[in-house]
């Protein structure tokens, strides 16, 4: 009995010594904010005199930022590094109108908050712990309207409540609207309309309304209204332009006509306008936007219209002239 009581208490003490030392090697699930990290792979580390050196294929070091950086408009440089750290991807960031963030991409945790895939970062720089809807999958596209965050994507729940793709919150209350439009697919962009919400996407069906991948609805009801342009393929940015709206994507018919990536939508009657721009055979778009009267095109794409342009374009819609950035 004594041997085996000695030899059960060795093995007691063996078994804390290999989970204290698995503890102490085992990586941590938390990101060290003030981890520096290299843009290639490490090789080597070595230290000595007070100094720990690393090698490898690198070619730059920099302060850990996590998957959304806070920079200056003039130089692109990082400019706030107080700003919590989203730990994942960051799909899209919108001002919350008191001074702070909502973001929505694929992450875990920011900072130290376990909060997945959504969340709202205040004006004092802190996350807002009391709102935490913790989408079932990530959003792609978030637009703030008065008191009303839009958010559209890939989930089917958020906040514990059935959303397929799109939803509404209450930014006063932090509560999920009632509006539900229920699209069959996922939802890429959002625009906002006088009283519709413009959504492009991969959808077919807006409830139970035959919409395919482009579509208005009512901020309202989320009914779709009867606009119904046809898309043969994902619409994934949206820009609105008065009377129109251009959609970039993956088709190469839009409104009735053959367009290539790009398009201009009549909002009126969902029929393919001037300009025309064609992408490459193989090319797509990412994001569209207009400012003073220039639409930029970013996306996987070698030309517009047979001029060569490796990825970023811009197109003068006075003239419907491809610049030179």
């Amino acid at each position: 009995m004594s041997d085996f009581t000695r030899h059960g208490k060795s093995a007691v003490i063996l078994l804390l010594f290999i989970s204290f030392a698995y503890r102490l090697t085992a990586q941590s699930e938390t990101h060290r904010t003030d981890a520096w990290v290299p843009d290639n792979s490490v090789a080597r580390v070595e230290h000595a005199n007070g100094y720990t050196m690393i090698s490898g294929s690198f070619t730059s070091i920099g302060g850990y930022s996590g998957g959304a950086a806070y920079t200056d408009m003039a130089t692109g440089k990082s400019i706030d590094e107080g700003m919590p750290k989203v730990n994942g991807e960051a799909y899209d960031i919108v001002p919350d109108g008191n001074g702070g963030w909502y973001i929505g991409g694929y992450f875990e945790s920011v900072d130290t908050v376990k909060v997945r895939n959504l969340v709202h970062v205040k004006g004092d720089k802190t996350v807002d712990r009391t709102w935490k809807p913790n989408p079932d999958s990530s959003p792609a596209v978030l637009k703030v309207s008065g008191s009303t965050l839009y958010v559209g994507g890939y989930f089917n729940e958020i906040a514990g409540q059935t959303r397929r793709y799109l939803a509404s919150f209450n930014i006063t209350t932090g509560a999920l609207n009632a509006w539900n439009p229920d699209p069959n697919s996922y939802v890429e962009d959002i625009e906002l309309s006088g009283t519709n919400v413009i959504v492009g996407g991969s959808f077919t069906m807006i409830g139970a309304v035959v919409r395919t991948r482009l579509a208005a609805v009512n901020t309202t009801t989320g009914t779709p209204t009867t606009w119904a342009p046809s898309i043969n393929a994902q619409v994934t940015a949206i820009a609105l332009d008065g009377t129109g709206v251009f959609i970039g994507g993956y088709f190469t018919n839009a409104g009735g006509l053959a367009r290539a990536g790009v398009a201009r939508i009549d909002l009126t009657t969902g029929n393919a306008t001037t300009p025309v721009l064609n992408l490459d055979s193989s090319g797509s778009i990412y994001d569209l936007e207009i400012a003073g009267g220039t639409l930029y095109l970013a996306g996987y794409f070698v030309s517009v219209n047979g001029v060569a342009r490796n990825h970023v374009a811009s197109i003068t819609l006075a003239t419907s002239t491809i610049t030179t950035l």
